[in-house]
């Protein structure tokens, strides 16, 4: 059962999951709840619906894609490397640290992590950590990874927010005709 109604100024959006767990939300328009319906209905057709109060946390998800990954390791001869493990837990640390413990992995979107990002690249007596041009990407990367994990595992991650960020070169390559580097860049937007 879905439907839309109004309800004193607002209107509800009123549909039935899979699980046949009720649910309803408000919406200023009429418009906006039947958007709203439209698009859980194409979700639960397609069986990628997640109840919200069953959505991770971007740390939780986090927390579980670095444990698979370890998981994967403890067998001699598989997995990945000790160090590239170390080097995911300080990314994931310091996803932890921009983005919060709290949000929901499906709340965290492209100027979330921007904000995030300009947040760990301040210094550390500004409160940040300080991180260079290169670390950041290799962090953005590593919550590319987190986000692909939470899509494949259906727990109400939908997109990559990270594919929407322009990333930002440290270097151009440029030199003079001493062979001093041009445009090296020193901040990020």
């Amino acid at each position: 059962m879905a439907a839309v109604y109004k309800v004193g100024k607002k209107w509800r959006a009123d549909w039935t999951d899979n699980d046949g767990i009720r649910h309803r939300k408000r919406f200023k328009t009429k418009g906006d709840a039947d958007d709203y319906l439209t698009e859980i209905n194409s979700q639960i057709k397609d069986g990628t619906y997640v109840a919200p109060k069953n959505i991770q946390t971007f740390g939780a998800l986090a927390d579980s894609w670095i444990a698979g990954r370890i998981e994967q390791s403890r067998t001699p001869g598989a997995g990945y490397r000790p160090s590239t493990l170390a080097q995911w837990q300080s990314h994931v640390a310091h996803l932890k640290f921009c983005l919060g413990e709290t949000v929901k992995a499906n709340e965290v979107d492209a100027p979330t992590i921007e904000r995030g990002i300009a947040k760990i690249r301040l210094s550390k007596e500004q409160g940040g950590h300080g991180l260079s041009v290169r670390t950041v990407g290799k962090v953005l990367t590593t919550a590319s990874r987190i986000f692909r994990f939470g899509i494949r595992s259906k727990c109400g991650v939908q997109l990559d927010p990270t594919k929407l960020i322009e990333r930002v070169k440290e270097d151009s390559g440029e030199q003079t005709e001493t062979g001093e580097r041009l445009n090296t860049l020193s901040f990020m937007k």
